[in-house]
């Protein structure tokens, strides 16, 4: 189990865990709203990327993003060729889902 543990010190957003959608004219039916049990801290990269998507969907994008490195980057090939990094098959466990109350 993965669970991403970098510190979010005293700089974080707070994500909506089923998305916002601001500004849009026709907001899809899986839009999220503005209260307390749809907001979780998040680091600043994770936040960003995910964007509008769905946590399901985001949990996927991360799962391939050593697929993603493996098609598209030479340097990350070439340190993998020399093994300074080692791929995992890690389930994706989110910082809220692992400290979320019961």
């Amino acid at each position: 189990m993965l669970i991403a543990e970098k510190k979010l010190g005293d700089k974080f957003h707070i994500d909506h865990i089923k998305p916002v959608f601001r500004g849009w004219y026709e907001k899809p039916d899986r839009a999220g709203e503005d209260i307390i049990n749809n907001l979780v801290p998040a680091c600043i990269r994770c936040n960003l990327r995910k964007g509008t998507a769905s946590i399901q969907k985001f949990r996927e994008e991360i799962k391939r993003q050593i697929e993603i490195l493996n098609k598209r980057n030479f340097n990350y090939k070439l340190a993998k060729d020399f093994r300074l990094v080692k791929e995992t098959e890690n389930e994706v466990v989110f910082w809220f889902e692992k400290y979320r109350e019961k």
